[in-house]
């Protein structure tokens, strides 16, 4: 098995598949992490051609989504694949790695309302999005706090350092941190998990990770968010990625109702254990592999 990141990302990835099968040793399976994009312009030839050899290479395709995995037929040569399977992720409920960073001592605020927004900083990762809904919460819920905690490069930062300081009306409760060690382990410390996503989200892992430690999320559409929070409102809440209304209210409706959030966050978490365990995850790679 080949473990790419996106499709058709690095190109020895491919090229690992196709070798393998060409010196006689068989079919093998392509792993792909992100979704697969068309081919660059101008090299569509190129790009058609090495799909082709690895249709021929590979006897089964696994993405970490269905969305993820259906990204392929945007290549014509996958246009009608059916050997394309999707296993989520898992994660570890038995994890003990606990984080030192106590987010209200650290903003000094005590028993106000918390959500969590834990990303890198990139554009597609809609902290504007996020930015904007919550000015309209702040409306209803004044003394509610977002705190953004992720990495990137320098330039990103400032970025949306900058998309901060353009909100001065909501700026002091709107907290931004940088790369905190064990960031998993904050959730519990929120009342909501916040996921604004534009595009390329293939599996939504910080969703997994919230709803296995009963926290209810609120994300955007994209990807394979609304797979792993589902539609029913059961965990959480999943808008369209423009709706930043809908994004405020339901936020709002969860900041004022304990009870709902509660709720939600136990549901939340019978879900992930269903659905994904990392047992679960890696008995379903052992039984492809097997095949």
């Amino acid at each position: 098995m080949v473990i790419n990141g996106g499709y058709p990302g690095g190109e020895s990835c491919r090229l690992a598949n196709i070798v393998w099968h060409k010196i006689g040793r068989g079919q093998s399976i392509h792993n792909f992490h992100n979704f697969a994009v068309a081919p660059r312009f101008g090299f569509g030839w190129y790009e058609n051609w090495l799909d082709s050899l690895l249709l021929k290479s590979t006897k089964l395709f696994i993405s970490v989504s269905k969305s993820c995995a259906d990204s392929l037929k945007v290549r014509n040569t996958f246009k009608n694949l059916t050997n394309n399977i999707h296993i989520y992720n898992g994660i570890n409920d038995k994890s003990k790695k606990k984080s030192n960073f106590n987010i209200r001592k650290n903003i000094g605020i005590e028993d106000n309302p918390l959500c969590l927004m834990l990303s890198t900083y990139e554009p597609r990762k809609g902290h504007q999005f996020i930015f904007r809904a919550f000015e309209k919460v702040l409306k209803i819920v004044p003394n509610a706090h977002l705190v953004v905690c992720g990495s990137s490069t320098k330039n990103q930062i400032i970025n949306v350092r900058r998309l901060k300081s353009e909100m001065s009306k909501v700026a002091d409760n709107i907290h931004l941190f940088g790369f905190i060690p064990n960031g998993a382990s904050l959730i519990a410390q929120a009342d909501i998990i916040l996921i604004g996503s534009q595009e390329f989200e293939s599996f939504g892992l910080t969703a997994a990770e919230s709803m296995i430690r009963k926290k209810p999320v609120i994300s955007t559409n994209v990807g394979g968010l609304a797979e792993v929070i589902g539609t029913d409102n059961s965990c959480g809440f999943v808008v369209n990625k423009k709706d930043i209304n809908a994004f405020a209210k339901n936020i709002i409706l969860l900041l004022q109702n304990k009870e709902l959030r509660d709720k939600m966050g136990r549901s939340g978490r019978e879900r992930a254990l269903k659905f994904f365990s990392a047992d679960k995850m890696s008995m379903k790679y052992f039984e492809a592999i097997k095949k």
